[in-house]
């Protein structure tokens, strides 16, 4: 049997027997591309889930450089990031013109409360982005009381955690901004780019209307700050409509995937992340003392794997608390890599997964 990691293509099959086709002709024939109704529609019922203001934008990395943005934050500023992520959660910061300072991990392969609280002995340090990884809540009680007692401001990155939560709130809903990503491998996934940002009240969501249109009020009006060209059309807001239907069924496929992939990892060499209560699981990583040949062995056998993530950017290893070649991110993205995992799987592809998982293990 061959398994690839990822079969979107599935995915798209079950949408076009939904009438997805039909639901974007109607847009073509319409001639609304940009701003139109199914944006707003789009907006409300994420509104609705989250219980604040949602403002849909071009990707998820605008989302958290728009977040950012808003709350004032730029150049000579600094802002703590995990040292493991995709690399957008550190890119978004130096696009407002801050730095970034990376905060090792610990067994969720989230931000570490402590090393976070030892990096806010730096004076310039004004905001902190934990990141969900993997759909794996970080410990976001403990770092917004340490952003509460620093006075910093807290921007979840739940680009991988669509659906998950804390024991806090829904994730997204903690900090100032929650940012969001539609790409299309996400738990929530569009057939192109797409973001939004989850504002804390109606006065950061007015912000990001503003900075995602230039920096405009309104059409005819000018703001007071410089923002980008940063929205989705309506084709992609469409197909989101569309695929929330699925979300409900989908969400329930994917904690029972992983309970049965948690139970089938006990028996073998390798180890996955501490995962916590309220996770929406995004990817399945584990990790091997010899990646590189446990991930040929399961080429061999025809499964697909994929590595998440490296470093956001090299300096990470020198420049952050708690950092260096001993620090848990450095051990930690040298040996981890993500098995197929997706709600489009079949239960023998699965069975298949774990089982050749098992003969190399």
């Amino acid at each position: 049997m061959n398994v690839p990691f990822l079969n979107l293509d599935r995915e798209a099959s079950i949408l076009i027997g939904l009438g997805l086709m039909t639901d974007i002709e109607e847009v073509i024939r319409s001639g609304r591309f940009l701003f139109g109704p199914k944006a707003t529609e789009l907006e409300i019922r994420l509104s609705e889930m989250f219980g604040r203001p949602v403002v849909l934008v071009g990707s998820g990395t605008d989302a958290l450089a728009l977040s950012l943005k808003a709350l004032g934050v730029g150049p000579g500023d600094a802002v703590a990031v995990p040292a493991i992520s995709a690399m957008p959660t550190a890119v978004a910061v130096h696009m407002v013109g801050a730095d970034p300072i990376y905060i090792d991990v610990d067994s969720s392969f989230t931000m570490d409360p402590r090393r976070l609280e030892e990096a806010t002995n730096n004076p310039r340090l004004r905001a902190v982005i934990p990141v969900h990884l993997y759909g794996n809540p970080a410990e976001i009680g403990k770092i917004r009381i340490i952003c509460n007692k620093a006075r910093l401001f807290l921007v979840e990155d739940c680009a991988q955690s669509f659906g998950a939560s804390s024991s806090v709130s829904l994730l997204g809903t903690i900090g100032m901004a929650g940012a969001l990503s539609f790409y299309p491998t996400k738990n929530l996934g569009c057939m192109g780019d797409g973001g939004a940002v989850v504002a804390c009240n109606e006065t950061m969501a007015q912000s990001i209307r503003e900075l995602r249109f230039y920096g405009q009020k309104s059409r005819f009006a000018m703001g007071t700050r410089i923002g980008i060209n940063s929205r989705m059309d309506e084709i992609q807001c469409t197909i989101l409509l569309k695929k929330l239907q699925l979300m409900p069924s989908q969400c329930s496929r994917r904690k029972e995937m992983k309970a049965v992939y948690d139970d089938a990892i006990k028996d073998t060499r390798f180890w996955t992340p501490a995962w916590r209560n309220g996770a929406m699981p995004h990817l399945y990583p584990i990790a091997a003392e010899d990646r590189a040949k446990t991930m040929a062995e399961l080429a061999e056998k025809g499964v697909g794997t994929d590595i998440h993530y490296p470093f956001h950017l090299m300096e990470a290893v020198e420049n952050s608390p708690g950092s260096g070649e001993l620090s848990q991110a450095a051990i930690y993205t040298k040996k981890v890599f993500s098995l197929p995992f997706n709600p489009w799987m079949t239960d023998d592809e699965i069975e298949y997964v774990l089982r050749a998982v098992k003969e190399v293990g």
